[in-house]
């Protein structure tokens, strides 16, 4: 399942990667440090979960992404 547009991430310096679905957001979410993560990171998991099982909309799950991705200032 693809999003509407795909979510840009800055990585480190120079290095930016895109997540453009369902796919590409848990791979991203899986990876994340677990000393790192909090409230926005669970709630970005659980949309995911949710978007994937047909509970939520896709642009849901991927603004849930967003908020996330902005708070840790990688957006």
């Amino acid at each position: 399942k693809l999003f509407y547009a795909p979510v840009s991430i800055k990585l480190k310096e120079g290095v930016d990667t895109q997540i453009v679905s369902l796919s590409d957001m848990e791979q991203f979410l899986q990876t994340w440090p677990e000393f790192r993560r909090g409230k926005l990171y669970g709630m970005a998991v659980r949309a995911h979960e949710a978007a994937r099982d047909g509970y939520i909309t896709m642009d849901q799950a991927r603004r849930a992404l967003v908020t996330f991705v902005e708070a840790t200032g990688l957006l």
